[in-house]
């Protein structure tokens, strides 16, 4: 007989976190003092520079520290803008390239006050486009685990006129998405 047949059966948890087994607490081994959990893994955390994405990176940076993940930090500049009449407007390049350079700042203040840096700072992206279609495009390019994301809690008409972009990044991604509503705001 085997050292393996004198073992007993292993019990698989139920959905409480009980034992399958009556009277038998489920054993998981501890996780090594000093290893990452989760190593070389991406979070992607868009960001719209509103408290609500400021809510929403303070739980990827928590994330990140504790399971040794890395962040990339997301700022989307909306193109094209649209016109009252429905007709798709471009912004002078004059004008994108200091848009662009402002995201930069802003993207670089929010590292500096959120104290985010290597290793847990992976990157920061600024990009154009559509926000939506920017997420998931980044977090394809990036090969991201993880997507955290404000939602600004709209219902009623505001929901129905606007929609919601968390709603649409969900639905479009590649990978999992933390949804975080800031109701402390």
């Amino acid at each position: 007989m085997s050292a393996e047949s004198n073992r007993p059966p292993r019990t698989v948890s139920g959905a409480n976190g009980q034992s399958a087994e009556p009277g038998r607490p489920e054993q998981f081994p501890a996780a090594k003092p000093g290893l990452p959990l989760w190593p070389d893994k991406e979070i992607l955390v868009p960001t719209d520079f509103t408290d609500h994405a400021g809510v929403a990176l303070s739980h990827a940076i928590r994330f990140a520290e504790r399971l040794g993940a890395r962040i990339t930090l997301l700022h989307v500049i909306v193109t094209p803008l649209a016109t009252m009449d429905g007709v798709a407007c471009y912004p002078a390049m004059e004008t994108v390239e200091r848009t662009d350079w402002n995201a930069r700042q802003w993207v670089g203040r929010i590292c500096e006050r959120e104290k985010l840096r290597p290793p847990i700072l992976g990157e920061t992206v600024v990009r154009m486009g559509i926000p939506c279609e920017a997420v998931r495009q980044t977090a394809i390019e990036l090969n991201s685990d993880l997507i955290v994301v404000a939602t600004h809690g709209r219902n009623g008409l505001s929901h129905v006129l606007f929609g919601s972009a968390a709603e649409t990044i969900i639905r479009q991604a590649p990978c999992p998405v933390l949804v975080v509503r800031a109701t402390a705001l």
